[in-house]
């Protein structure tokens, strides 16, 4: 195999095996000056040399998703993000004509990417947002429908009224109601 360097310049072979030349090759470390007395000089990678520990190539893997995902990073998980995590949990909720998969028991993922929808230039006028539209989170837009709100409203004042059925609020309606009957 020829790669156009002179071995006989770096490499002397003696009983079969091959050594630097000390006189032409030196090996320095990162914060050595290289010698102007040798030919080649080569520096040592002193990251390869040193061997992390398990725990920190443990932490190291833990940051991103892996080569299979794409180093997908982990992403920090904050209030908002939170909030938005919920509502897709409980996205069954939110439609009653459509039916999704339970989520409920799930916890949320570890990796994961929130992006913008952006639409195509031919759906422009049919399925565009505009900027008015437009809000910073899923909780935002939602709430941001009049009839959406007002479904949510009912919705909520039927769960806590069954919640709270039964309580001295009603054994006194119900009292009230006896008497004028009487």
């Amino acid at each position: 195999m020829n790669h156009g360097i002179n071995q006989s310049l770096y490499f002397k072979t003696t009983d079969g095996r091959s050594k630097l030349v000390e006189d032409a090759v030196q090996l320095i470390e990162d914060d050595q000056k290289s010698p102007r007395n040798a030919l080649l000089v080569v520096k040592a990678n002193s990251a390869l040399s040193k061997r992390r520990s398990r725990k920190e190539r443990q932490e190291e893997r833990a940051k991103s998703s892996g080569k299979e995902w794409f180093d997908m990073p982990k992403p920090e998980i904050t209030p908002e993000v939170k909030r938005d995590l919920q509502i897709l949990k409980m996205r069954h909720v939110l439609d009653r004509k459509r039916h999704y998969k339970k989520m409920g028991k799930q916890e949320n993922p570890t990796y994961f990417q929130m992006g913008t929808i952006i639409e195509g230039p031919t759906e422009f006028f049919s399925a565009r947002l505009t900027k008015k539209e437009r809000k910073q989170t899923i909780v935002d837009e939602l709430l941001a429908s009049e009839e959406q709100k007002q479904y949510y409203k009912r919705k909520h004042d039927e769960v806590s009224a069954k919640a709270n059925n039964g309580g001295k609020r009603d054994y006194k309606k119900l009292k009230a109601h006896r008497k004028s009957m009487y």
